[in-house]
């Protein structure tokens, strides 16, 4: 299945929709945007979950992706990112730009459905320069 099918956010719904407590996921892509695994990569409480970037990229990296979509759920039908959703979004995007593997999108599905960073413009465009800019005024190379 690609990520841009049409049965690609039913199926996470299904999958994340319904758990009792917050899980994520990365869902890992090839080139042509075809699923190649989907990895759990942090299981929380009734309502947090800590998503670490080293976990993500961990698993990225082993398997030669070409990019990732990080699936979230909230157990409680709020659907809406909190501040720590935010807070690693951001994070991801800077490490993304790093390695340069696309970080695709961050969803959030409950079983009413879901949200989506991309689609509500929200995924940080990280400019490898603006990084090379960062690093160059904290360290003499």
């Amino acid at each position: 299945m690609k990520i841009t099918s049409d049965e690609f956010i039913p199926w996470m719904i299904e999958v994340g929709g319904r758990r009792p407590q917050e899980e994520a996921w990365a869902v890992y892509v090839d080139t042509q945007l075809v699923i190649r695994h989907v990895k759990c990569i942090a299981k929380g409480t009734l309502d947090a979950v800590v998503i670490h970037p080293r976990d993500v990229f961990r698993h990225a990296i082993a398997m030669n992706a070409y990019g990732f979509i990080i699936v979230h759920n909230h157990p409680s039908g709020r659907l809406v990112f909190s501040q720590m959703d935010l807070e690693v979004l951001k994070k991801l995007a800077v490490c993304a730009a790093i390695v340069q593997i696309h970080l695709f999108d961050f969803l959030v599905v409950s079983a009413d459905g879901y949200i989506s960073a991309f689609e509500r413009k929200m995924v940080p465009e990280i400019q490898w320069q603006n990084l090379l800019d960062l690093w160059t005024k904290h360290v003499n190379l």
